[in-house]
């Protein structure tokens, strides 16, 4: 009986919190990605046998994925996906990953840090508020439960592709201040290394097809 009289008065609540806490708490968890070469977007390297393809998180539905609202902050989640189908492992320790405007502007992804300023960001009547001064000796301090934990698990930062095998993670981009900036933009990848120390190719990905 769940509520014997004989049973302390706290006991209840204390049931009523652990069952509930399911129902709100929520584990970031990526997307499961498949074969780079089935996106839409992607740049394949049939000699090498290597794929690289992006899925962008630009729309209100799909960035629903977070709970931490990444579009409202000018922040474009890109679902960067690697698929490596060759017998060696290709090296991603020297990869760049540039967003490549209409203008030809390269946009480094945004770091942890870059994420934390933007989220630290107070608003207020007539415009917004950088974090006070001193800032926390933590970069993290104040930030909410959910965006710590989404940095934690959806940034890309895989250094190496074992033989057959696909790996995912997101890069975030500012677009702040561009106002249409998928408009003729690509994705733009330097860096990647075959098994024997090889640079492969760029990969230009564009990213027009990918816009709704």
């Amino acid at each position: 009986m769940l509520c014997s009289p004989r049973w302390p008065r706290f006991v209840a609540p204390v049931l009523i919190t652990v069952l509930t806490l399911p129902l709100s708490a929520r584990n970031f968890s990526l997307p499961r990605p498949q074969d780079a070469s089935t996106y839409q977007a992607h740049d394949a390297h049939p000699n090498e046998r290597v794929a690289i393809a992006v899925d962008l998180y630009n729309t209100i539905e799909k960035a629903k994925l977070f709970e931490s609202d990444f579009l409202e902050k000018d922040l474009l989640p890109v679902y960067f996906i690697v698929t490596n189908s060759s017998e060696k492992p290709v090296a991603l320790v020297e990869m760049k990953v540039n967003l490549v405007t209409r203008n030809r502007s390269k946009i480094q992804p945004a770091t942890e840090e870059d994420i934390l300023r933007r989220f630290s960001k107070l608003k207020r009547r007539g415009g917004v508020t950088p974090m006070p001064i001193p800032i926390p000796r933590s970069p993290k301090a104040g930030v909410p439960k959910e965006l710590k934990e989404e940095l934690e698990t959806a940034p890309f930062r895989a250094l190496a592709v074992e033989p057959n095998s696909t790996i995912a993670g997101f890069f975030f981009f500012d677009v702040s201040g561009i106002s249409d900036p998928l408009d003729h933009a690509s994705i733009y990848v330097t860096g990647v290394r075959d098994g024997d120390g090889n640079d492969l190719m760029y990969f230009e990905i564009p990213l027009d097809k990918t816009v709704p």
